[in-house]
């Protein structure tokens, strides 16, 4: 990283900086010129003057990470924000070339968690609108290229259990990530080790809207079946045991992931209520689209090997 030369990276943590011994690579940056900041204002206020920069988000989430969108709160720097900064920071009459990764948008789609996938697309949307921007003030001289490495998860409109329906809306009672109900949830656990179903079931409505069967709220929708209020108790039951202990058989693997069982099972439950199913944790051979637009847009029309992306970018930027 530090020898790469480049100008600008934003966005989360580096894993490990200074595992084994090494000097960290946080100071490495710095002792070659970088600015390493994780201020707000300081990153807000960066411009082409700033020099070479090592951005981080103020709060970090998920091994490091920039917290999943909806999980952001006024503290936090958008993805948008990253963006419109990486070209203030990088523009030159020379130009530049900048990647920029939605990377929690696979996490979410690993674990199932549809409404923190979808709040991340939207704030990838964000971003794209800011580069969309810059685009639009330099016609003749300026290519976006949208894709991705691979699909994640299976995520489908369509679940067996709603037939033709779908109730997408359903999808607005879930007020945070998986991720942060997990933490919400393991404190809760912690204060209270003998936390009975009942005192969960509390936490379930309030963050997901979802209410035990036989329950009046204002959406039928979200009060649990038989068979759903079982198969959450059930994952319950696991969630409190100590990781090493819980059921390590094929069947719990499909049933859970490998995830926490009681957030990845009310994550499935409000998914299908919502008409939305998945197939896997893990890479699909699902093809995903490619959306080019600016000068040398119109090589990237066609089916092809996404590693193609490369050659296509190598070719319009004279790379050698």
């Amino acid at each position: 990283m530090v020898a790469s030369g480049f100008d600008y990276f934003g966005g989360g943590a580096i894993s490990k900086p200074d595992d084994g011994g090494r000097k960290s690579i946080y100071n490495l940056l710095l002792e070659a010129g970088y600015l390493v900041t994780d201020s707000k204002s300081q990153i807000l206020n960066l411009t082409s003057a700033s020099g070479k920069v090592y951005a981080q988000n103020p709060r970090l989430q998920d091994s490091g990470s920039m917290p999943y969108a909806m999980d952001m709160n006024e503290n936090d720097v958008s993805l948008a924000q990253f963006v419109q900064k990486g070209i203030d920071v990088l523009n030159n009459p020379e130009g530049f070339f900048m990647m920029v990764e939605s990377g929690k948008i696979d996490w979410a789609c690993h674990a199932n968690d549809a409404a923190a996938e979808i709040y991340d697309l939207f704030a990838f949307d964000q971003a794209i609108a800011v580069a969309l921007d810059f685009a639009k003030a330099h016609p003749e001289e300026t290519l976006i290229v949208v894709t991705g490495d691979h699909e994640t998860g299976g995520m489908t409109i369509g679940y067996a259990g709603t037939g033709y329906n779908t109730a997408l809306d359903i999808l607005y009672n879930q007020k945070l990530s998986y991720v942060a109900f997990d933490e919400k949830f393991s404190k809760l656990q912690q204060a209270n080790p003998t936390m009975g179903f009942n005192q969960a079931l509390a936490l379930v409505e309030a963050d997901f809207g979802l209410v035990a069967p036989g329950k009046s709220t204002a959406n039928k929708a979200l009060v649990l079946s038989d068979l759903e209020y079982a198969k959450l108790e059930a994952a319950f039951k696991q969630a409190m045991l100590p990781a090493k202990q819980r059921d390590g058989s094929d069947q719990a693997y499909l049933l859970y992931g490998g995830y926490n069982p009681f957030s990845v099972t009310l994550t499935h439950i409000l998914n299908n209520k919502a008409g939305i199913g998945w197939t896997s944790y893990s890479h699909t051979g699902t093809p995903v689209g490619v959306y080019a637009y600016g000068s040398g847009s119109e090589l990237f029309s066609g089916s092809y090997d996404n590693t193609e992306v490369y050659d296509k970018l190598k070719q319009l930027t004279g790379v050698v």
